[in-house]
């Protein structure tokens, strides 16, 4: 099965001092799957192949989300 990205860009976070920018990519491991996957990288992965080393994978099992599709009309309450 393949991963379904569900989200992926460029973050920065501070470390001490220092800014750091890393490349992140948030995917579902499959379509059923009830976690996320969140795989940090130094910089963007031009593919599985490109030998590029990630940095932290972590599973989220338990998290909450927000919808941004969610509309909510004012006028209507």
């Amino acid at each position: 099965m393949t991963d379904t990205v569900v989200a992926e860009g460029q973050v920065k976070f501070r470390d001490g001092k220092k800014w750091k920018t890393r490349w992140v990519v948030l995917q579902k491991p499959s379509p059923v799957a009830d976690c996320l996957t969140l795989l940090v990288c130094k910089d963007k992965k031009k593919g599985k192949s490109s030998g590029h080393k990630e940095r932290l994978n972590v599973t989220l099992e338990v998290f909450s989300a927000a919808d941004q599709s969610l509309k909510i009309s004012l006028s209507s309450f």
